[in-house]
């Protein structure tokens, strides 16, 4: 239930300090999508923006907002809500959102926005939405939507916050771009001639103009405290002596105007004002509710009047002058005279606001009142009353925080509260921290009897698992679930199955993932979670591209496109990476840029960056690395490195470490190279692990690289036996054609095309393309004798024609083809090592006769060959002659 009161804006106030320079701004902030009222607490912003909206003819949609409202799906019904007060079409909108098993963050922003077109009763009618308090949001991911909104608004629709901290909306940019005004403390201070105003003309106090240029530089026009002064000044004895003795820290001195006020107070209205400092909001029966026991009947309403009329701090919510607030530095001091009264006194109090709000249908307002009183039996079963439609709904946040307030002695004695807080710790990216409430959830339980409850505990965990990316220990604990949880238990089962899968996935086991994918995805189907459907689908097309078809993978790529909305498919960074990987082997480079950049840029604006984020930032970069922008390829990859190591998840560190070693021996720092698998304890005999497999490739080229091609070769052949074990034959062609290249440059030609024609063999009928192109010159030199030699022609030439197209290497792609032409120029220092190599000395006596290490002249050499297009020291020599180069 939506609380109707922050959908009000508060009326305009009799004291009003006419403002026109600042009207001024607010019609000028029509024109842009958004004005920002940026200030700290008592500048009057709400009350500018109130009095500024009562003279306009548009109609303005208000939400007020508290802490609350950190739940996405919770902070956009509100605005719905709001909206509808102003244009009933957007209850349909509303009701179809609610309707939904979990609302897609990403597909109501969206829907908002197509809402706010089509709603729209003339294209041109203007349309406003004030969200007010904005500082006690924190969430990031309302952040980015919100971002998102911003960036699509209709030009008809004008947003204005107030809020007391800047909010992270890209103000720089928007500000260059002239999309925002803005008012900051600066100009919503009061100015002496505003000040003399409202203290001489509103409150009648006639002060000489000195005194109140005195209190002007005193309390730099904040407007709270001049309204605080004035109101101890009505009663001073000697206006002049307390102006002087007005200085001194700005807490301290509002703590002692508040005290000035509060004790000129009758008793009756102190006592309702301490008895009623719980609230944050308050209307007349809850507040008859708090004091139904005090003597002569209760008149709430009737005070609330009262605290109005004598304008005590109190500011209506709504027109109706029904729902009141205080104001936050007077509700902080009378709650510390209520705390001088004993905890019981409060306790008392809280057990009634929670018993009133429950009989309002105010659950949550109810439990946290339980908990404020420290009621744990009432906070507890009012918790198990809202929880599971809160979590339906995905207000997982909610759902955490009120969790969060119970003691852990008390939330660790049920089973049932332990699991939802586990789930949602998950689900907030908190995973590592769900086991001590899984251990004593299962403790709790009754094996025999409650077998469903531990069914979810075990498919919580294999979640927990699943997000920190630890895949070996989700598989026997998603087995567990699948058993115990019941066949009927749609959802619980469609993700367990998904949680299997991943990890199978991600453990290098396709074939095995397949067997649990399409359960995954129909159970999903069924109970119309269709984000989970949708992964399910892709990782059927990762475990296809494992498995060697990269059309398959594509033609599911092509179903979700087909088949899902926009909105839903890209909230899965997943499926980005999926289609991105498709174009990326296609040799679509720029293609997959695109996808890659959407990729992150969804991801940043639904938040969910941390998990994915790594593989998304890794495969940008390697893709900027072969278009040649390698500056950009190093900020993408450090920004990859930096999620990964700040989350410590496994796969992600040794995948951007790999690329990152991959990067620096191409630059020719082998030193470097062997540093970081030293230091990340890879070399041969560690033990292997399917998430380390990038590493150990790397591992196999730094051997290259050093010239120990012995123990290359060796460590290749143990991986394509790993790959071909597990059925990876997307692997195998990648190694093939790495083991390819390595013989080749050990002068072992005809084994060197063997292993090409088993790789190229593999590709038949597939579009594989970069895991030959990466491999370089070599490659392109290999391919060429392969077309020669009648080895696997055909995917030879069609491969070939691709390193043409991409300027990787020249070669025509036909048998006939000439020997290509020298690719890059020799260095100085490489045309010594080929004119001693044309004489047949030994690699360390170049060394030695160069004065440079064993090292140096290898790194040389394997310039050379690739320059010359040979695979040795006598193909050097013979081709060097046919250039003219000797």
């Amino acid at each position: 239930m939506l609380l109707q009161t922050k959908l009000f804006s508060p009326p305009v106030q009799p004291t009003l300090v006419p403002r026109h320079q600042l009207a001024d701004v607010l019609e000028r902030g029509l024109q842009h999508k958004l004005t920002l009222l940026s200030a700290p607490a008592g500048f009057g912003k709400t009350t500018l923006v109130t009095a500024w909206l009562h003279e306009q003819e548009m109609p303005w949609a208000w939400l007020t907002l508290d802490e609350g409202d950190n739940d996405p799906a919770r902070f956009w019904m509100y605005v719905l809500a709001a909206l509808e007060t102003v244009r009933p079409a957007f209850k349909k909108l509303q009701d179809t959102l609610l309707s939904e098993s979990r609302i897609s963050l990403d597909l109501l922003v969206t829907s908002l926005l197509n809402a706010l077109v089509d709603q729209n009763p003339q294209p041109t009618e203007p349309l406003g939405l004030v969200l007010d308090d904005y500082h006690v949001i924190n969430e990031p991911s309302i952040h980015h939507s919100l971002n998102f909104l911003l960036d699509h608004l209709p030009p008809q629709v004008h947003l204005i916050i107030t809020t007391r901290v800047d909010p992270p909306l890209r103000l720089s940019r928007r500000l260059g771009r002239r999309e925002m005004v803005q008012l900051r403390a600066t100009d919503l201070k009061f100015t002496t001639e505003e000040a003399t105003h409202f203290m001489n003309e509103v409150m009648h106090l006639n002060l000489a103009p000195h005194d109140v240029q005195a209190l002007v530089t005193r309390t730099e026009g904040w407007v709270v405290s001049l309204q605080l002064a004035a109101l101890s000044l009505q009663h001073h004895p000697n206006p002049a002596a307390f102006i002087q003795s007005f200085a001194g820290d700005d807490r301290y001195v509002v703590d002692y105007l508040v005290d000035e006020v509060f004790s000129q107070q009758p008793t009756a209205v102190q006592e309702f004002l301490i008895k009623t400092s719980i609230l944050h909001r308050l209307c007349g029966p809850l507040c008859d509710a708090l004091l139904a026991n005090d003597e002569g009947p209760p008149d709430g309403q009737g005070m609330l009047d009262l605290l109005e009329h004598s304008n005590l701090f109190l500011v209506p919510l709504d027109n109706r002058r029904q729902w009141y607030r205080y104001h936050q530095l007077f509700a902080d001091m009378l709650r510390q005279r209520l705390h001088e009264r004993g905890t019981n006194v409060e306790k008392d109090l809280y057990r009634r606001a929670s018993i009133w709000y429950e009989k309002e249908g105010l659950d949550l307002e109810a439990a946290q009142s339980a908990l404020a009183g420290e009621d744990w039996e009432r906070a507890l079963a009012l918790a198990q009353r809202l929880i599971a439609p809160s979590i339906k709904r995905a207000e997982f946040k909610t759902v955490r925080r009120l969790l969060e307030q119970f003691p852990q002695e008390q939330l660790m004695q049920h089973a049932r509260l332990c699991l939802a807080f586990a789930r949602v710790l998950v689900l907030t990216g908190s995973p590592d921290q769900v086991g001590p409430y899984l251990d004593r959830a299962e403790a709790l339980l009754n094996p025999d009897t409650d077998q469903t409850l531990l069914g979810l505990a075990a498919s919580i965990r294999a979640q927990a698992f699943v997000f920190l990316q630890e895949y070996a220990a989700v598989v026997p604990h998603a087995e567990r679930a699948i058993t115990l949880l019941p066949e009927d238990d749609l959802l619980n089962q469609s993700l367990t199955h998904l949680h299997q899968s991943v990890a199978l996935v991600r453990l290098g086991k396709p074939a095995a993932a397949a067997a649990y994918l399409p359960k995954a995805r129909d159970l999903a189907l069924a109970c119309n979670n269709g984000f989970s459907a949708t992964v399910a689908t892709t990782f059927l097309g990762i475990a296809s591209f494992m498995q060697g078809s990269i059309r398959r993978a594509q033609e599911r790529v092509q179903q979700i496109h087909q088949t899902v909305a926009t909105s839903v498919r890209e909230r899965s960074a997943v499926f980005w990476l999926l289609e991105a990987t498709v174009a990326y082997e296609q040799n679509n480079l720029a293609q997959a840029a695109t996808i890659l950049e959407g990729g992150i840029e969804g991801a940043l604006q639904s938040g969910r960056v941390a998990i994915m984020g790594p593989r998304l930032y890794a495969e940008l970069a390697r893709v900027r690395w072969h278009q040649g922008d390698r500056k950009q390829a190093q900020a993408y990859l450090e920004r990859g490195t930096q999620i990964a190591n700040r989350l410590q998840l496994r796969d992600s560190i040794s995948l951007t470490r790999a690329l990152q070693g991959w990067f620096w021996l191409e630059e020719g720092q082998v030193e470097a190279t062997a540093q970081l698998l030293a230091d990340l304890g890879i070399h041969e005999q560690a033990d292997f692990i399917y998430a380390d497999e990038p590493l150990f490739r790397l591992l196999i080229r730094l051997r290259y690289a050093e010239g120990n091609v012995e123990d290359a070769l060796g460590l290749v052949d143990d991986l394509l036996k790993r790959a071909s074990h597990d059925g990876r034959r997307y692997d195998l062609v990648q190694l093939g054609a790495l083991k390819a290249v390595l013989l080749f440059e050990h002068d072992q030609q005809d084994l060197a095309l063997e292993a090409l024609g088993q790789a190229l063999a593999e590709t038949r009928g597939e579009p594989y393309l970069r895991t030959f192109l990466d491999e370089g010159e070599r490659m392109a030199q290999l391919l060429y004798l392969a077309s020669v030699n009648e080895v696997e022609k055909e995917v030879a030439d069609r491969v070939l024609a691709a390193f043409g197209a991409t300027g990787d290497a020249p070669a025509n792609g036909h048998a006939t083809a000439a020997p290509p032409a020298l690719i890059e120029p020799l260095s100085d220092r490489e045309m010594d090592v080929l004119r001693l190599l044309a004489e047949d000395l030994t690699n360390q006596a170049i060394a030695d006769k160069l004065f440079v290490s064993l090292n140096t002249v290898k790194t040389h050499t394997k310039h050379i060959y690739g320059k010359l297009g040979v695979g040795s020291r006598r193909e050097a020599a013979r081709q060097a002659e046919v250039l003219g180069l000797l």
